[in-house]
């Protein structure tokens, strides 16, 4: 490009920055799609379903938003194990598995406070911006080719984008053609090659586009060979570049496989879509193909007017056309659920720059200058509203979803935490420093799926509170909005009644498995509560969580030691209250009420397995001590009379986990559950169990460096 080309995108590019985020320059907001959890606990107030229409927000706010502050929080510490998530998943590392892209990531690494989610906006429309005119340049004078950046970069495809991780593939597609339309000079195979390793990455919204280098260098009339064969290197050094993340999400699943290139497939848009910008309209299961009728004006000219780029422009726009309004059923379900409509940005923004050039080309020349100003302002004005539908700006303290973290003996941020009922977004507490045992989606993990049997959305239902098997997945506590009270009254409708007979004050009563509290119906509490069992006593503790559900009853705590089976209840009182028989009611959930708040209640699991315990009955003098518990390594010392099986409460990946015994390697074996399991001799020993790719992995992108020097040697 000429010194004049530089200084009009840049002057184009500033115009069209300070137009998009006006509000972060002059205002002081940050793009916050996580704001919409204002109207979920423990941040509102009072609960209730989100009032935004926009869905594709809201499930960033749900999804990507957490990830992207986890990430930001923890950095490089979650790149290859994120034990925070779903009970565990693979790091940001391996972004196809697990709904990232690399600019996603990016952002989250390097930017500041909040502004995760500004920076991968920003990235997006400046590099897509610029590649788009770099392409269009080659075929089109300044001012058209600014034009067709105009179209692209606010073209509904690219403008659904930019806060989701198609934005990566947007930015990276013009790039790989400008590098392809170059092949087969040494920079254009290294740059291609860059390209093709981000959408390998970028899972199946990038795949399709691998095969763009072999096609244009298949319909190159001139050094054909030479072009297929940079073309064919640049991609396979691009899989070289990108094959650790591809391992780690290749061995992240229950099971090795692609299975998260499989999607749920995307209903066509209409063609009416093309010029109708209505948002409410559009829901998370169909394509954003809005352009604007300045756009489809613009290509329709372009596709009469005689051009170099206009038969490589028809083809994309063809191509996009069919990946968005052909039926659903009439489609391959990879091709339908990863629908390509950037070929029809590309297109039209193509057919958009020629048709501008050709209006040029009708007007006097001291007149061009303002009509391609006004050709480019009524693309803008046109596609503004509708773009910015997609920047949901916010005031910094939104953004941060700031709440009081209970002070409770034992809360850690490590810990599982299982917000409460159906209106709570899968992963949102990974936004407030917490942890939270679903995951949002359980691609790769029909085990965990089948445990947990969520809801289609990865929410559990209140009416799984009392299953044991959350206690079992690692769920030790529980958020409820103090206004909502549904813990106590669902903990209340599954009370084990009984009745017992006695006299002298001592009661013979059953306790049940797994017994957390013993309630009482009498008229008056008595002074004090004790339960024998053997040569043991214990004196129970009052209990408030369940005094709201009714009447006439009182309630204490069961000691974790006491074992089911016969024992002896004790009550005493100044003024006895009771006959010789009463009614009493256990509660066998393992939910304890450890802080109750104005806003907020905060529920303990007594029974929730820990990050490290021996499997099976426990044994006398045997113990199990957490050394060190970070998100890719657990140190974890042992004493036992005999051999055991040490579980850890990570899922069995055996290939991207290593586990040492004394310093020497130990296998890793499949555990109660989904968790993982390390034999463990009698004696004192100490555990390492740490996330770690194999050596030969890291071959991958030495090769790809080798095949990018093979071909500056052989200069193809």
């Amino acid at each position: 490009m000429t010194e004049g080309d530089r200084s009009l995108l840049a002057c184009s590019l500033l115009v069209v920055v300070l137009v998009l985020f006006y509000p972060a320059f002059f205002l002081g907001q940050v793009l916050a799609p996580q704001a919409a959890l204002w109207s979920y606990p423990p941040w509102s107030e009072l609960g209730g379903p989100n009032p935004s229409l926009h869905q594709p927000t809201n499930r960033l706010a749900f999804s990507l938003a957490p990830r992207l502050a986890l990430i930001q929080r923890e950095g490089a510490a979650v790149a290859l194990w994120n034990p925070y998530i779903g009970g565990g998943r693979i790091g940001w590392l391996g972004m196809a598995a697990d709904g990232y892209g690399p600019f996603s990531v990016l952002a989250a690494l390097f930017a500041r406070d909040v502004q995760h989610f500004q920076a991968l906006a920003l990235c997006v429309v400046i590099f897509s911006f610029a590649g788009m005119f770099h392409l269009a340049r080659r075929y089109l004078a300044p001012c058209p080719a600014v034009v067709s950046a105009l179209v692209y970069t606010l073209s509904g495809p690219v403008v659904s984008a930019w806060l989701d991780v198609p934005g990566t593939v947007a930015v990276v597609v013009p790039w790989l053609l400008v590098f392809t339309l170059d092949l087969p000079r040494w920079g254009a195979v290294a740059g291609a090659a860059l390209c093709a390793a981000l959408l390998w990455v970028s899972g199946g919204y990038g795949l399709p586009w691998l095969v763009l280098p072999l096609l244009v260098g298949l319909l190159r009339s001139s050094h054909r060979v030479a072009t297929m064969t940079a073309a064919f290197l640049a991609v396979v050094a691009g899989l070289a570049l990108a094959f650790p993340s591809l391992f780690l999400a290749y061995f992240g699943g229950e099971s090795p496989g692609f299975w998260w290139l499989e999607g749920r497939p995307l209903a066509a848009a209409s063609p009416s879509d093309l010029l109708a910008g209505n948002i409410s309209a559009f829901g998370a299961d169909r394509p954003w193909v809005f352009f604007g009728w300045p756009v489809v004006l613009l290509a329709v000219v372009g596709v009469v007017s005689k051009s170099k780029v206009r038969a490589l422009a028809v083809g994309l726009a063809f191509l996009g056309a069919v990946a968005a309004f052909a039926p659903t059923a009439l489609l391959p379900v990879f091709f339908a659920s990863f629908r390509p409509t950037l070929a029809l940005a590309l297109g039209l923004a193509l057919l958009a720059g020629v048709g501008s050039e050709r209006l040029l080309a009708r007007t006097p020349g001291s007149w061009q200058p303002v009509v391609s100003g006004l050709v480019a302002l009524a693309v803008l004005l046109r596609a503004l509203p509708a773009a910015s539908l997609w920047l949901p700006w916010h005031s910094r303290e939104r953004a941060q979803l700031q709440w009081e973290t209970p002070a409770v003996q034992g809360f850690q941020p490590g810990d599982l935490v299982l917000p409460l009922v159906t209106l709570f977004p899968a992963d949102s507490a990974a936004m407030a420093g917490l942890a939270d045992v679903r995951a949002r989606s359980f691609w790769g993990e029909p085990k965990l799926r089948r445990l947990l049997a969520p809801a289609p959305d990865g929410s559990l239902h209140f009416s799984r509170l009392s299953d044991t098997m959350l206690a079992k997945l690692g769920v030790r506590w529980l958020l409820e909005p103090r206004e909502l009270s549904l813990v106590s009254g669902e903990l209340f409708s599954r009370l084990i009644l009984a009745e017992s007979q006695g006299q002298n004050s001592r009661f013979p009563v059953t306790v049940p498995e797994g017994a957390t509290r013993l309630g009482l119906r009498a008229p008056a509490p008595p002074s004090f509560v004790h339960l024998l069992q053997g040569d043991q006593r214990w004196v129970l503790k009052s209990d408030g969580a369940l005094a709201q559900e009714a009447e006439g009853w009182w309630w204490w705590l069961v000691p974790e030691g006491v074992k089911p089976g016969q024992a002896w209840l004790v009550l005493a009182s100044p003024r006895p209250t009771w006959g010789r028989e009463f009614q009493l009611a256990w509660d066998c959930s393992g939910w304890e009420l450890a802080h109750e708040a104005s806003s907020l209640r905060l529920w303990r699991q007594r029974w929730a397995l820990p990050l490290a315990f021996f499997e099976g009955e426990a044994k006398e003098a045997s113990s199990v001590e957490l050394v060190v518990a970070t998100p890719q390594k657990l140190v974890v010392q042992t004493e036992s009379p005999t051999g055991q099986r040490l579980g850890i409460r990570w899922k069995f990946r055996p290939h991207i986990q290593r586990a040492f015994l004394d310093g020497k390697p130990a296998a890793m074996q499949p555990g109660f559950f989904p968790w993982s399991a390390v034999e463990v001799p009698a004696g004192s020993h100490r555990i390492t169990v740490k996330a770690s790719l194999p050596l030969a992995v890291w071959l991958g992108p030495l090769a790809a460096l080798a095949i990018l020097a093979g071909v500056r040697k052989v200069r193809l």
